[in-house]
């Protein structure tokens, strides 16, 4: 699960065996989901949902601008 920090953590916690230490504030970070919802549930971080790309396309009357001037 990933989650953005929104407050101060200091220290760190197992996770599978190896030592993790907490994100700094806006960081965003992955963590298994037990922990990543005590993180969201104690205010502590938020979950991050799947950033998707915007799609950009020009206005309609730049578009038509553009095929008026080929002609």
């Amino acid at each position: 699960m990933k989650v953005r920090m929104v407050e101060h953590r200091e220290g760190a916690w197992n996770e599978d065996g190896e030592w993790r230490s907490f994100a700094p504030v806006g960081a965003v970070m992955e963590v298994n989901d037990a922990m990543g919802a005590d993180l969201c549930a104690q205010g502590a971080a938020v979950p991050v949902t799947e950033e998707r790309k915007a799609e950009t396309r020009p206005a309609p009357d730049t578009a038509e601008k553009r095929a008026a001037a080929k002609k």
